[in-house]
């Protein structure tokens, strides 16, 4: 079951060895995509990558597509797509701005959301380095979902996260380990309407938690492999709904098809069953391009 909010993929290709002329990386974190009580991907997609700062301006353009879902019942499975622009703010500081849709795998039913960010690295070193950020998402858009009182399911998120990241190779030759932590923060509306047709309003704030460890193997010049981990826990699970989601594996094979400008992401995610669910698989492919920095 999906459980991370962050997109958060993992790629250390274009992460540059410390002092060099770039600036220290491009990266960022972009699916797989939001999840548990975060926006509204919640089966789309997630993967793992740590935060690097991005290049000075508008220096970074990403696109995934994912299929969630495979082997369980047709109401869990489903496509989704996101794309992220990165914005270089300062050798230390980046901002991101995110626009994500989703459906079922036959396109009959389509919602939408947006998002942006912003995160920092205020620890950066040969080895350790740790990154502190912000998201806010907004999701949920044309799904046409509404509860007992006839309010709209759009959804409102607000989420800091922090990154901890450990690489044997100042210029990632070899291969590193990191954790992500997040604590997503929202809202869930539980308005109803009783029996002499009087609407009662009933708001309340959620929020819950998310984990992932994982771990890259640089094996050849342009070639990496990935593995991560995540699990959830929601501090505010409704009746009937897991308080802890034990999440899954994922397995990732990257590529630098085009030196420092153009990478392929592709991962594999099992997700564990929990509470009768059947097992499921998810799968994501895109791309991250990184925009020569202006003279």
């Amino acid at each position: 079951m999906r459980t991370m909010a962050i997109p958060n993929r993992r790629s250390e290709f274009r992460r540059f060895p410390k002092g060099s002329a770039r600036s220290p990386g491009t990266r960022k974190m972009v699916p797989w995509l939001f999840a548990g009580i975060f926006l509204l991907l919640a089966d789309a997609s997630q993967g793992g990558d740590t935060l690097e700062p991005f290049d000075p301006g508008f220096s970074d353009f990403e696109l995934f597509f994912s299929y969630s879902g495979a082997g369980k019942e047709e109401p869990e499975r489903g496509l989704a797509a996101e794309t992220l622009v990165g914005i270089g703010m300062a050798d230390w500081l980046s901002g991101y701005l995110t626009l994500a849709g989703e459906a079922n795998e036959k396109l009959s039913e389509g919602t939408g959301g947006f998002g942006f960010g912003v995160f920092a690295t205020p620890l950066d070193t040969d080895h350790l380095d740790i990154d502190l950020g912000i998201d806010v998402a907004l999701g949920g858009f044309g799904s046409g979902e509404s509860n007992e009182a006839g309010h709209s399911r759009a959804e409102f998120t607000f989420t800091p996260f922090l990154e901890i990241n450990w690489d044997s190779d100042p210029d990632m030759n070899g291969f590193g380990a990191w954790l992500w932590v997040e604590h997503a923060i929202g809202g869930r509306d539980d308005s109803i309407v009783d029996e002499l047709g009087e609407g009662i309003r009933d708001f309340t704030v959620t929020s819950g938690t998310g984990l992932l460890v994982g771990a890259y193997y640089r094996f050849l010049e342009r070639h990496e492999i990935t593995v991560t981990y995540d699990m959830a826990f929601h501090h505010d699970a409704p009746a009937g709904e897991h308080a802890f989601e034990n999440g899954g594996p994922s397995l990732g094979y990257n590529v630098m098809v085009v030196p420092d400008r153009l990478e392929l992401i592709s991962e594999v995610r099992f997700d564990i069953p929990q509470g009768g669910e059947r097992f499921g698989t998810d799968f994501l492919l895109g791309f991250i391009a990184t925009f020569p920095p202006r003279e």
